[in-house]
């Protein structure tokens, strides 16, 4: 099981976590637990994000909104990556939840 464990630790805000409307912004929460848990796994966070996407569908978010809305969530989360897997953490993160929107999982 992959681990995230080759990021600089970090702190989310609680403001970027009440960002969203509250079932989303519970949901963005949790992908960004995932993010930040040395321990966590891809499965795990692979699973948190599909739901972020379904969450947002349900509540008749426009697929770039939704988007828009993760990516800037999780922008202080992604810093703490190395800067070149900074990109292909955020490419994973938007792939998973378009499949959520999209319920292809």
């Amino acid at each position: 099981m992959e681990t995230w464990s080759d990021r600089a630790s970090v702190t989310v805000p609680a403001s970027a976590l009440k960002s969203a409307a509250d079932g989303l912004g519970s949901a963005l929460d949790a992908v960004l637990q995932a993010l930040v848990n040395p321990a966590a796994s891809l499965d795990r966070l692979r699973g948190v994000v599909v739901r972020y996407g379904a969450l947002a569908r349900e509540q008749a978010m426009q697929l770039e909104e939704m988007l828009s809305t993760l990516t800037r969530g999780l922008r202080d989360a992604l810093e703490a990556f190395p800067t070149p897997r900074q990109a292909e953490v955020l490419a994973f993160v938007q792939w998973w939840a378009v499949h959520g929107y999209h319920r292809a999982d």
